[in-house]
């Protein structure tokens, strides 16, 4: 399997550079993705499927958070995603069993494949005034080496096909700073408190609990009820005109 390490991409890149090739390249031995988007659309996997399916064979996984600002027609293919996973369809069933993995060649989108599966999972990040806006990603490899990139782009078709955006590159090999080191271990810290709901001014709430609460059809109001792992355990009400949280 190869290795980050073989590899020595550029400080700096954006989309006037070949960055369909850098995912690919990355993806291919990838074993972790994470990412923290304001914006999703299924497009961009599709742009990179070829380093998806890699990292796919190398039993690899992705995390994203996502902000609530997302369109009716994604959060409908996530939320089939995970009905499928929670299902256990025929299809999934079958499409586990394979050996090898064509996301060219799958019945259903990407997104949706890679959820039910299990190989992506998806978390929304809640804010009282704003919007969730981050944008960046950590990938690691099966020899621990990791890269981080952070810049304006977001996951989504738009973002290499149609918009200019940068970013920064910054990994663990080739002889990194001290400071660079720490920037990615800040980096993955950050994530990783987002990710378990650590941040005080986020609530970040899994998937598979908009679902339960029945948030889908919400979305797009801003008719929110939020329940959070917060010890003690409170329920959290994101008032349409004023848009303030309650805390009950």
């Amino acid at each position: 399997m190869k290795q980050f390490s073989e590899f020595h991409p550029d400080g700096y890149l954006d989309t006037d550079c070949d960055v369909k090739n850098f995912y690919i390249t990355i993806l291919s031995c990838t074993k972790t993705y994470k990412r923290a988007s304001a914006y999703f659309s299924q497009g961009f996997y599709e742009y990179i499927s070829k380093g998806l399916t890699q990292l796919l064979e190398n039993d690899g996984k992705m995390q994203l958070l996502l902000s609530t600002e997302i369109d009716s027609t994604s959060l409908d293919e996530i939320k089939k995603g995970y009905e499928l996973k929670e299902n256990k369809s025929e299809y999934i069933l079958e499409c586990i069993k394979k050996g090898h993995i064509d996301l060219d060649n799958i019945t259903t989108s990407i997104v949706v494949y890679l959820i039910a599966i299990d190989r992506l999972d998806i978390r929304f990040v809640f804010k009282e005034e704003g919007l969730f806006h981050d944008k960046y990603a950590i990938f690691t490899d099966s020899f621990n080496n990791e890269l981080i990139i952070t810049g304006s782009g977001n996951e989504t078709g738009a973002s290499v096909l149609k918009n200019h955006e940068s970013f920064d590159v910054t990994y663990t090999w080739d002889d990194s700073s001290v400071k660079e080191l720490k920037k990615i271990a800040d980096r993955k810290q950050k994530f990783e408190d987002t990710w378990n709901n650590k941040i005080q001014d986020l609530v970040v709430l899994p998937m598979t609990e908009v679902i339960k609460e029945q948030l889908i059809e919400k979305f797009l109001t801003g008719k929110i009820d939020v329940f959070t792992e917060y010890k003690p355990f409170i329920r959290i009400g994101m008032n349409e005109t004023k848009n303030k949280l309650i805390n009950e």
